[in-house]
C-alpha cells in the first residue's frame, strides 16, 4: 500500500533515528515522523518506549492535577487535547468499539458494492449524502480507527485520515496494508490549523469527536478553508443532553454548559472516571457555527446513544448534518 505519514510538529530529536523502521515495511515516512506508534494487530516496532514513556507523562501530569486545585490557566497549558489523546489511545488498546478495524469481509463487501458507515452510534449515513466516490478526495476528520475510511477507499475515493490518535490511525494502517489501498495518514491537533492548503478536500467526514473541544467554530473554518467550491461537510455531534444524566441515566445532576475547564469538580470527575476531558456544545455552535463561516445545510438527523435508559425513551443525544460549502 502507498501509506504516507503526515505530522503538523516535529518529534523530538531523540526518536528521529527510528524513521528507518517504518521504511522497512516500504512506507513513505517522513524522516522526523518515524517515532510516532502507530500500533495494531499487525504492526509493532521499537518506538513502544517512546509511546510509553510519553503515556507516563501524561499519566503523571493528570495525577498532579488531581490532586491539587489548580487554576483554568493551569488546566488549560497542560493541554486537555493531549489527555484526550491519551485516554483514547488506551480505549483502543482495551477494545474500544470505535477503534476496531473492518473485516476483510467488510471491504470486499464495500468493494462489491454493499456498504454502510456511521456518523453517530446506530443511523447509517443515507447513500444519497455522498458525492460519487471514484477520484474523489475524502479527508476523514477525526475520522481514525478502520471503520468508514476503508469503504470509501473500496469505492474508489483517495481517502486522508487526520487523528490525535496514535492508534486511530494504527488502525486505518492496519487495514490499508492488509487490503492493498493508498491513504494518507496526518496526525495532527484539529483545534489548530489543518495541516493542508486551501480547496485540498471534496468531502469532510468528521464522525462525534467535536465533544472532545472546548470551541468548536475554529474546526468549522478550518473544515470551510480546506474544502473545495460545493464541497461537502458530512458531521455527528452530541447535542448535549447526556452531561447533565447521571451514570444511570436516571437523575438530572449537571446543568449545562459542560466544561471541566470552568469546573474543578468536573475535571476531576473526567480524569478519575477516565472519560476523557469533554464539553457541551449548544446548537448555536454545531449548527449556527456551520452556518456563521459559510456552510449551507442541506439535510440532517437526529440519533439516539443506542443503549441505556435515554435511548430507551427513544430521546435523541446526536445529529448528523450534511453540508455544502458556499
Amino acid at each position: 500500500a502507498g501509506i504516507t505519514f503526515g505530522h503538523n510538529t516535529p518529534a523530538p530529536n531523540s526518536c528521529q533515528s527510528k524513521g528507518a523502521l517504518r521504511r522497512d515495511h516500504n512506507f513513505e515516512v517522513h524522516p522526523w515522523y518515524g517515532c510516532d506508534p502507530f500500533f495494531g494487530a499487525t504492526v509493532k516496532h521499537a518506538a513502544d518506549s517512546v509511546y510509553d514513556e510519553w503515556v507516563g507523562w501524561i499519566v503523571q501530569a493528570s495525577e498532579h492535577v488531581l490532586k491539587s486545585n489548580r487554576s483554568r490557566e493551569d488546566r488549560v497549558c497542560m493541554n486537555y487535547r493531549e489527555i484526550n489523546s491519551s485516554v483514547i489511545d488506551r480505549w483502543v488498546d482495551d477494545g474500544w468499539e470505535w477503534g476496531m478495524p473492518i473485516s476483510h469481509q467488510s471491504f470486499v463487501k464495500a468493494v462489491e458494492g454493499t456498504w454502510h458507515v456511521l456518523l453517530t452510534p446506530t443511523k447509517s449515513v443515507p447513500a444519497e449524502w455522498f458525492p460519487p466516490f471514484p477520484g474523489c478526495k475524502i479527508l476523514g476528520l477525526a475520522a481514525g480507527g478502520g471503520q468508514q475510511m476503508p469503504v470509501f477507499a473500496a469505492l474508489g475515493a483517495e481517502c486522508t485520515v487526520m487523528d490525535y490518535s496514535q492508534r486511530q490511525l494504527g488502525s486505518e494502517l492496519i487495514v490499508a496494508t492488509r487490503e492493498g489501498y493508498s491513504i494518507n495518514l496526518v496526525k495532527a491537533d484539529m483545534t489548530e490549523r489543518f495541516p493542508f492548503e486551501d480547496a485540498s478536500f471534496d468531502m469532510i467526514f468528521h464522525p462525534v469527536s467535536n465533544c472532545y473541544l472546548e470551541e468548536i467554530l475554529p474546526v468549522w473554518r478550518e473544515c470551510h478553508r480546506v474544502l473545495t467550491p460545493g464541497g461537502v461537510l458530512m458531521a455527528g455531534m452530541d447535542n448535549g443532553i447526556n452531561y447533565i444524566f447521571d451514570e444511570e441515566e436516571t437523575i438530572l445532576n449537571t446543568p449545562l454548559p459542560f466544561n471541566p475547564l470552568r469546573d474543578d469538580r468536573l475535571y476531576q470527575e473526567c480524569l478519575e472516571n477516565d472519560t476523557g476531558i469533554q464539553f457541551s456544545h449548544t446548537l448555536d455552535e454545531l449548527l449556527g457555527g456551520q452556518l456563521k463561516v459559510g456552510f449551507m445545510l442541506t439535510d440532517l438527523y437526529e440519533d439516539t446513544n443506542g443503549s441505556g435508559r435515554l435511548h430507551e425513551y427513544h430521546v435523541p443525544t446526536y445529529i448528523a448534518t450534511r453540508a455544502i460549502k458556499q
